[in-house]
Formats: structure tokens, C-alpha cells, sequence
């Protein structure tokens, strides 16, 4: 049994996995990393924030209820919002921001209810309950300034993406022009979240294609979105890499 404080929680969505979101550039606002303290150890659990998931919780006699939406600024990030009958919250960008609002409203008092606690997030049967559907779960490494996500298939223990050491030379050699640091951590994604089936595998034109949403939605310049000619460079490059890292791998667990 957790030491922390346990609220009467009822899950009444789990939501979904939304691949995009979850698996994709914006992925480490959809998951919560959980130490959970217990009386003679600590679990710890990576816990999604589904889209439509909805949780109830009483707090201070009244229901409230929180829904996983998408967030009305970024589409592929996550919103929070709370309600408590007709009393709502803004659709905001991280859960406590979205009770201490609702709180406010009903009680015209502010609260310091946790987040993770009125959401479930320290309650282990919660817990279980939410993570009992999800495949596969992410890791979210830093290595030599780029973030990399590893997504983890439980039943198999076997990484799905692999962060290359030698990333940083990537699509520099060869085609003429520097890409971007943050770019190239974006095509990375696009590589390893939607080339795990031959059937999904974006090509450089479906790249830049993606990489023109995310201008459109404000988060990079239209400046940094480099030639069709210069993604596909960069893909053979990576995907040479890839292959032999991926022959490493394999040559160490046999």
C-alpha cells in the first residue's frame, strides 16, 4: 500500500493510444513517469495519458471528473480538463493547472491536491488498471544532446527503436546542407515510430510533408525545413547506420 494519501478514484474511460501522439515528436507530454513508494519498496511505472481517458474523484464530498483531450494549441500534445456538474475548466496544458481551476470555481478556494494522486497516478490498482492495455511502453533517453525514444514491447523485452551514438553526423555528410538539430531529432522519430512495418515507411517527400504541419502549427520556422533532396540524402545515411547498429544488436544477443 502506497504511504500517500488515497482518494476514492473510479476510471470511467481509459481512452485510447493514439500512435501519432504517444509514439511520436511530442510523445513525453503523454506520459507520466511514476515512483510509487510502498511500505518496503518503490515501483516505478510509466503511465499514459490516453486520449478520452476520464477519471472521477471526490474531493471534498463533490465529483470531479478530469477528460485526455487534445490540446486546442498543438493537436498532437495533451489537455486537461475537470469538471464538477456544470462547473468546467479550461482545457488546460498539464492536469494540475486544470483542478486547481475547477477547485476554485466550485469552492471560490484554491487547492494543493496533488495531481497525480486525484488523477489515480499513486494508486496501484489504478495504476494496473490503466497500463494493463498498453503494448508498448516509451523510454526517453538523452544522449550527446538529442532525445530518442525507445519504445518497449513488455512481453518481448526488445527495444523497437534504437538512439545511434553517431547520430550527430547525420545528415551533415554528403548532402551539402546542415540540418538542424531539432529537425533531425524530429526525422529521427518519423524513422523509427513509423518504420517499424514496411507498410508505414514515409519516404523524404512524406517527411517534409509532416514537417509543413508542424509549420503551419507554429512550432518550427518554415526556414528550417530542409529540400525533399536533402531528407532522402539524410534517410540513406541514417538507415546505413541503422542497419548496422541493428546487426550489431543482433550479433550481441545471439
Amino acid at each position: 500500500m502506497s504511504r500517500k494519501r488515497q482518494f476514492n478514484i473510479k476510471i470511467l474511460s481509459k481512452g485510447v493510444i493514439d500512435p501519432s501522439s504517444h509514439y511520436g515528436i511530442w510523445s513525453r507530454f503523454w506520459w507520466e513517469k511514476v515512483h510509487l513508494e510502498l511500505v518496503d519498496e518503490t515501483k516505478h511505472f510509466v503511465i499514459p495519458y490516453c486520449l478520452y481517458m476520464v477519471i472521477e474523484c471526490e474531493l471534498n464530498n463533490k465529483i470531479f471528473s478530469v477528460a485526455v483531450v487534445q490540446s486546442a494549441q498543438n493537436l498532437l500534445k495533451p489537455g486537461f480538463q475537470y469538471a464538477c456538474n456544470t462547473i468546467k475548466s479550461d482545457v488546460e496544458s498539464n492536469p494540475l493547472a486544470a483542478i486547481k481551476a475547477c477547485y476554485q470555481k466550485v469552492f471560490e478556494t484554491r487547492t494543493e491536491y496533488s495531481s497525480l494522486a486525484v488523477m489515480g497516478f499513486e494508486n496501484e490498482i489504478i495504476i494496473r488498471q490503466l497500463i494493463d492495455d498498453v503494448e508498448f511502453f516509451p523510454l526517453f533517453l538523452q544522449i550527446e544532446g538529442f532525445h530518442a525514444l525507445y519504445a518497449i514491447d513488455l512481453e518481448f523485452l526488445l527495444p523497437k527503436g534504437w538512439a545511434l551514438r553517431d547520430n550527430q553526423t547525420l545528415g551533415n555528410r554528403g548532402s551539402g546542407t546542415r540540418i538542424k538539430k531539432h529537425i533531425k531529432s524530429m526525422l529521427e522519430c518519423f524513422f523509427l515510430n513509423e518504420n517499424r512495418e514496411s507498410t508505414d515507411r514515409m519516404d523524404a517527400q512524406a517527411m517534409h510533408n509532416e514537417l509543413l504541419k508542424y509549420v503551419e502549427a507554429g512550432d518550427i520556422e518554415e526556414e528550417d525545413v530542409p529540400k525533399i533532396s536533402t531528407i532522402q540524402n539524410w534517410i540513406n545515411t541514417y538507415a546505413r547506420a541503422f542497419k548496422r547498429r541493428a546487426a550489431i544488436e543482433s550479433d550481441n544477443s545471439a
